[in-house]
Formats: structure tokens, C-alpha cells, sequence
């Protein structure tokens, strides 16, 4: 039977309710494998967890809270692994979130939440992997949020949701990754955010709300990217938004809102 919990190799190093420190979790969901549900709770500091649903295992759902300091979380969805959830939770600073969706895997659900500073959160989408659903939850200050969507991957969604001064959020859609749509919001002052469409990526729709004040926005569309549409909003005073469109990209939509 695929969904027994014995075709779940994993090493569960730490799960107990006291804190401690420098723990390690591996969770590995592989070959086939279907319908498995995985917890994993670390509490203290400098703990790592690693999840990893590859080679067809579709519809698992795995759970990873973290709390403390510099507690790392890595979560891989590859080679052909679909319809998975996976849900990240750090609660404390300096945490580190890495999700990976790559190699032709298609409609996982991820959700990053990160609650302190000075947090960390990398999203990779690459390799033809579509209709992906990721979130990402920063409440903060000093939060750090980048999105890479590549290699033929369409039709996938990212919202990222910033609360708290001085964050960044960096979003770069590229290599023919069509229809895909991403919205950022950031919420106080002293946010910047970044968006790039590049190598003929089309008909991708972006929207960026910046809430506060002294918001920078950047906005960038290159290289044969056609059809796009990029909304900015910014709210408050003294505020800065640069959209550049060039290298023969056409036809694309760019409607910027200051108030």
C-alpha cells in the first residue's frame, strides 16, 4: 500500500516540547509514495529540518514548526510530485526557509510563515512545474523575501506578505515562464521590492501594494517578455517607484498608483 507510514524514511532527531539546540529532522516521502501526513516540531535554537517529496509521491502534507533563532527549514517538491502541501511555520529571528518545486511537479500548495527579524525566505519554481500555489508570511522587521520562477514553469501563483520596516521582497520570473502571477504587499515603512520579467516570459500579471511610507518599487521587463501586466501602489508619502520596459519586450500593461 503506498500510503503506509513505513515508506516515510524518517530521522526524527528532536521532537520534544522542551527547548534545546542543534537538532536535526530529515523527511523523506520518495518513489511512489502517496497520501502520507508528517509533523515536525523543533523548539530552541539552531535546529535544521529537511523535507524532500520526490519521484511521483503526490498528495502528502507535512507540517514543520520551528521556534527559537537561527532554525534553518529546507522543503523540496521534485521530479514529478504533485498535489502536495506542505506548511512551514518560525516563530523567533534569524530563521532561514528554503522551498524548492522543480522538474515537472505540478499544483503544490506551500505556505512560509515567518514571525521576528531579520528572517530569510527563498521560493524556487523551475523545470517546467505548474500551477503551483506558494505563500509567503513575513511579520517583522528586517525580513528578507526572494521568488525565482524559471524554466518553463506557468501558470503558478506567489503571494508574498510583508508586515513590519525595512523588508525586501525580490520577485524574477524567467526563461519562457508564461501566466504566472504574483502579488506583494508590504505593510509600514522603508520597504523595497523588486520585480523582474526576463528571456521571453509573457503574459504574466504582477501586483505590488506598498502600504507606509519611504516604499521603494522597482519594476523591470526585458529581453522579449511581452503581454504583461504590472500594477504598483504605493500609499503615503515619499515614495519611489522605477519601471523600466526594454530589449524589444511588447505589448505590456504597466499601471503605477501613488497616493
Amino acid at each position: 500500500m503506498k500510503n503506509l507510514a513505513l515508506l516515510i524514511s524518517a530521522a526524527l532527531v528532536s521532537t520534544s516540547a522542551i527547548a534545546s539546540y542543534d537538532n536535526e529532522s530529515t523527511v523523506k516521502i520518495k518513489y511512489n509514495s502517496d497520501y502520507n501526513d508528517v509533523d515536525v516540531y523543533q523548539n530552541g535554537d539552531y535546529n535544521d529540518s529537511t523535507v524532500e517529496i520526490e519521484y511521483d509521491s503526490d498528495y502528502n502534507y507535512v507540517s514543520v514548526y520551528q521556534g527559537g533563532y537561527y532554525n534553518n527549514s529546507t522543503v523540496k517538491i521534485k521530479y514529478d510530485s504533485d498535489y502536495n502541501d506542505v506548511y512551514v511555520d518560525q516563530y523567533g529571528d534569524y530563521n532561514y526557509s528554503n522551498v524548492d518545486i522543480g522538474n515537472y511537479s505540478d499544483g503544490n500548495y506551500v505556505y512560509v510563515g515567518q514571525y521576528g527579524y531579520s528572517n530569510y525566505s527563498d521560493v524556487i519554481i523551475k523545470d517546467d512545474s505548474d500551477y503551483n500555489n506558494v505563500y509567503v508570511y513575513q511579520d517583522g522587521y528586517y525580513n528578507d523575501s526572494d521568488v525565482y520562477i524559471g524554466g518553463n514553469s506557468d501558470n503558478n501563483y506567489v503571494g508574498v506578505y510583508q508586515y513590519g520596516s525595512g523588508n525586501y521582497s525580490g520577485v524574477y520570473i524567467d526563461n519562457y515562464s508564461d501566466g504566472n502571477g504574483v502579488y506583494v504587499g508590504q505593510y509600514g515603512y522603508d520597504n523595497t521590492s523588486y520585480v523582474t520579467i526576463d528571456y521571453d516570459s509573457d503574459y504574466n500579471y504582477v501586483d505590488v501594494y506598498q502600504d507606509g511610507d519611504y516604499h521603494f518599487s522597482d519594476v523591470e521587463i526585458k529581453n522579449y517578455s511581452d503581454g504583461n501586466y504590472v500594477y504598483v501602489d504605493q500609499y503615503n508619502y515619499a515614495q519611489y517607484s522605477l519601471v523600466h520596459i526594454t530589449d524589444g519586450s511588447d505589448g505590456n500593461y504597466v499601471n503605477v498608483t501613488q497616493y
